[in-house]
């Protein structure tokens, strides 16, 4: 596994960790801890460990390697100062930061699909298991079509916040 999979993967657990102090703050009566555990939940552990298996698999599903490290590194970057700011309350910043993070890795994402380098094997090699050609490429299909789907939503979340969609 990468590093930077691995790093997310860590990220994703202190998340965790962090989400769950602030949910029993929200239980005992603390209501601001709420969003922030909202936040630190969906952004934080879910997102990055979904994040992390991607980083993982997606070149061995593709049979490419990503034309760069950085990428990854600085998605967790964006992301993670996102998450961490709008857990403080600073919602547009942290959108914005998270909105950076989403481009970065729907960037990374295209690179690879379109200029990673390819693995070994010689071309045109069948699938092992009927089929799998298929679900190879509806796999691929999912994975371009939800990260083209991030940065829209975090888009239309940052637009919602600053008012620009009407309330």
């Amino acid at each position: 596994m990468r590093a930077s999979a691995r790093a997310w993967l860590a990220a994703g657990l202190l998340a965790l960790v962090a989400g769950a102090a602030l949910h029993t703050l929200a239980l005992l009566g603390y209501g601001a801890a709420w969003a922030a555990m909202v936040q630190l939940t969906l952004f934080g552990w879910i997102t990055a460990l979904i994040v992390a298996v991607r980083y993982h698999t997606l070149p061995v599903f593709t049979g490419r390697d990503f034309v760069a490290d950085w990428p990854a590194w600085a998605h967790l970057a964006f992301t993670a100062g996102g998450v961490a700011a709008v857990a403080a309350g600073a919602w547009a910043a942290g959108l914005a930061l998270q909105l950076a993070g989403a481009l970065v890795f729907a960037a990374s994402t295209a690179l690879l699909f379109t200029s990673g380098r390819r693995r070994g094997g010689p071309s045109g090699a069948r699938a092992p298991l009927p089929g799998l050609e298929r679900t190879d490429r509806a796999g691929r299909m999912a994975a371009l079509t939800a990260t083209a789907n991030l940065p829209a939503a975090l888009g239309v979340m940052l637009a919602a916040l600053a008012g620009a969609l009407g309330g």
